[in-house]
């Protein structure tokens, strides 16, 4: 049995059923992401967990304790949300400080624990200001502080980056990252931010119209999606749709592809990652494509080819480097790809 575990939730608003038969087991000291996109019910689950909505059917516990009918202030648990929810007439010590007081802790101990908080979220110096006198990642290091402060079984955050902008989200990442492991505690992250879920979680929960479709590692919903719901909306993926012969061999136009997965004949869609595919310089066997370029974008340390084969356009990823500098718009090119990196979606 998990840490947390949520069994045959249901929740409805009005006729809309937001979450449907959910069941998750959490491991103690796990960081896991709840992921998908706005309305699929990631924080309905995550406001379920914390006590502040009341599931229509199933159940909650936390450390083998049923916590399914306790209030929220009654269970042993941290929130971070997107708009921080700090308190505006209080210090950034004080809104750390906060939730000890409300459980009696002595004033004394909680000063110091809120002390060794603003330390390691990097506000030393600036816990006398006020909200409105911290900067946007300032205010959301208070409310992480706050939230780890009262030492929670459980820790939940709400998309609590994305009102930063880039360079300050990646270090808050960090920071999150660092706390956590180095804490030890059980985290529920929700977030639509598909780079988010891939650095920071031990699992990831892939959630759609209220449902789990893929639950695994972030190495294994990268490289293999369950569906194509799930493989559009964690990082990019081309999509062929060929047909599929015995012995693994799939023709797509006057062009034969092997794959090292199991396929049964008939037609199929083939996904493939844009790092996957590969200049062939040369080669005479494998897996090759052959097609015309028809764009070229910069993305920062990676170039993106925008392909013409036969009638589908390919995207593909290589490093900016000398080379790619070589080639130009109208180019002809030897694609290749790996048995082994052709996708097989549903």
């Amino acid at each position: 049995m998990g840490y947390v575990e949520l069994s045959n939730l249901d929740k409805y608003y009005k006729q809309n059923q937001v979450v449907k038969d959910l069941t998750l087991s959490i491991e103690k000291g796990e960081f896991l992401t709840l992921l998908g996109p706005s309305g699929c019910g990631k924080t309905t689950t995550l406001r379920i967990v914390a006590g502040l909505e009341e599931a229509d059917r199933g159940k909650v516990r936390i450390a083998g304790k049923d916590v399914t009918a306790i209030p929220a202030s009654e269970r042993n648990i941290g929130m971070v949300f997107q708009s921080y929810a700090l308190f505006p007439n209080l210090s950034a010590l004080e809104n750390i400080m906060f939730g000890l007081e409300m459980k009696r802790v002595p004033k004394g101990r909680a000063r110091q624990r809120a002390m060794e908080l603003v330390e390691r979220v990097g506000l030393a110096g600036q816990e006398r200001k006020l909200p409105d006198q911290l900067s946007g990642g300032q205010q959301q290091r208070v409310a992480l502080a706050r939230a780890l402060a009262v030492e929670p079984q459980v820790l939940l955050l709400d998309e609590p980056l994305s009102a930063l902008d880039a360079k300050i989200r990646e270090s808050l990442r960090d920071l999150l990252k660092e706390l956590q492991r180095d804490l030890g505690v059980t985290t529920i992250f929700v977030t639509h931010d598909q780079d988010e879920a891939l650095a920071l979680s031990d699992r990831i929960a892939v959630m759609d119209a209220g449902r789990i479709i893929q639950l695994d590692t972030p190495y294994q919903v990268y490289r293999n999606p369950v569906n194509r719901f799930a493989a559009e909306f964690i990082g990019t993926f081309n999509f062929l749709s060929a047909t599929a012969e015995a012995g693994g061999t799939i023709r797509f136009g006057s062009n034969v592809l092997h794959t090292a997965h199991p396929v049964s004949p008939g037609p199929v869609t083939v996904g493939i990652r844009p790092e996957s595919i590969k200049l062939a310089e040369g080669r005479k066997t494998g897996n090759l494509l052959e097609g015309r370029i028809a764009a070229i974008k910069l993305h920062g340390s990676i170039i993106r080819l925008q392909c013409r084969v036969e009638e589908a356009e390919l995207y593909v990823d290589l490093l900016n480097d000398q080379a790619s500098d070589e080639l130009g718009e109208g180019d002809s090119v030897l694609l290749s790809v790996k048995e082994e990196d052709l996708v097989l979606i549903e």
